[in-house]
């Protein structure tokens, strides 16, 4: 019974360590109709050997968010620099760039892959569809040491 507890000990443990602690918590007064709403996005393929890739918010203005890919952030109106993340499979990386967003609209952070190694990134206006950030370059970097190190585009 001992062992048993000390693997559940040790698995919290492990979780909580998975969470930054000085993750982004928008202000408390920040609600859906004074705040932007940041939220990410997912490319689906209808290939089953080629995995989704989804689009996050990584940081905003430096500070990591936490939380699945797909859940909304609220951010006061005005100019920050937004860190949009990439993931496919065990696959990420991430770019960060200037964003100017308005109260009470939905930007989604989306994504384009090309090949294995690079996608595109860009933050738009969810009702529009129009971009308000310029498309950047990513390279998705694998998270095994040894793959790193044959990845193309890592430097």
């Amino acid at each position: 019974m001992w062992k048993r507890g000390i693997a559940v000990v040790a698995a919290l443990q492990m979780l909580a360590a998975c969470t930054p602690t000085n993750s982004y918590k928008p202000a408390p007064d920040l609600t859906p109709q004074t705040a932007a709403t940041l939220v990410g996005s997912k490319e689906a393929y209808r290939n089953p050997f080629v995995k989704d890739m989804r689009m996050s918010v990584g940081a905003i203005d430096g500070v990591p968010v936490g939380g699945a890919w797909d859940e909304p952030v609220l951010v006061a109106p005005g100019q920050h620099t937004i860190q949009m993340a990439a993931h496919i499979a065990t696959r990420g990386g991430g770019i960060a760039s200037l964003a100017e967003l308005a109260p009470a609209k939905t930007y989604t952070v989306r994504g384009e892959r090309h090949g294995q190694f690079h996608a595109t990134a860009w933050i738009e206006d969810k009702d529009t569809g129009q971009a308000v950030t310029e498309r950047l370059d990513i390279c998705l970097i694998d998270a095994a040491p040894l793959i790193q190190l044959l990845t193309p585009c890592a430097k």
